[in-house]
């Protein structure tokens, strides 16, 4: 399972960082709107308070704002591409693993029925007959 999981790496890992970026994308775009509004997100009192915006701050949050919505597009598309192939490539080599061991565990399980049922046919195959014992081979 390790070097299954360490050959899928790259997805794995262009999973997470686009997922960062989709983070930072939206926190990115909350302040922005926030700034459109004339407000500012208090930390501290856990709510958005008035502010008053100058014309330089709001035209470079037009641009920041406009640049972010664009992106967003094309890191949620990237996004959810690379989590679907993340959650594709578990699921195969999960399942064929899976697979895999419940072949090897049906072969086992199998050969164990068949020494038991051969074990069955000889003790079936002796019978009694006052103090003689006659075997009848199969």
């Amino acid at each position: 399972f390790d070097i299954t999981r360490i050959s899928l790496l790259h997805i794995h890992f262009l999973s997470s960082l686009f997922a960062a970026c989709q983070r930072l994308e939206l926190s990115t775009l909350t302040s922005l709107w926030l700034l459109f509004r004339g407000k500012k997100r208090n930390v501290l009192r856990q709510r958005s308070d008035h502010l008053k915006y100058d014309h330089m701050q709001l035209l470079l949050g037009i641009v920041m704002f406009t640049i972010c919505l664009f992106m967003f597009t094309t890191v949620l598309v990237y996004h959810s591409y690379f989590a679907i192939m993340n959650f594709l490539a578990d699921l195969c080599v999960c399942g064929l693993w899976w697979y895999g061991f419940m072949v090897i565990e049906g072969v086992m399980q199998y050969d164990q029925i068949v020494i038991e049922e051969k074990k069955r046919q000889r003790t079936a195959d002796i019978s009694w007959k006052g103090r003689e014992m006659e075997f009848h081979p199969v």
